[in-house]
């Protein structure tokens, strides 16, 4: 059971507002295969990643990437991007799913202050 953290203090929520902006760039603009892949399997999915910020993003094993994206429509997306049995620039999304208020599954509350940010920015 995950112990619920204390709300982030407003310089946390700047660093959290800073990190989905730094991976949000990477997303819409890098010309790394990674990237360019990752982008063009969100699209397939018909999210927009113009309008859309990517949250949370980090390697679950050394083929596997865990990202969550918040679109400008305020639904939440987790994607477990998976390139085992190729290359990195021409994997697979093994897993995506809508979070959008499942408040009580575990990864959304694993990464409730980086969704919320997330939010708070499709807010604006």
């Amino acid at each position: 059971m995950l112990r619920p953290r204390p709300d982030p203090d407003e310089k946390e929520r700047a660093r959290l507002r800073e990190e989905a902006q730094g991976m949000t760039r990477d997303l819409r603009k890098s010309n790394a295969g990674l990237w360019t892949r990752i982008r063009s399997l969100v699209v397939e999915r018909g999210v927009d990643v113009g309008k859309s910020w990517l949250v949370q993003f980090h390697t679950e094993d050394t083929d596997n990437w865990l990202g969550i994206l918040v679109t400008e429509q305020s639904r939440v997306f987790l994607f477990q991007y998976d390139w085992f049995d190729t290359t990195e620039d021409a994997g697979r999304f093994k897993e995506w799913r809508e979070l959008t208020g499942l408040t009580s599954d575990i990864e959304y509350k694993a990464f409730r202050h980086q969704i919320e940010s997330g939010l708070s920015i499709a807010a604006e």
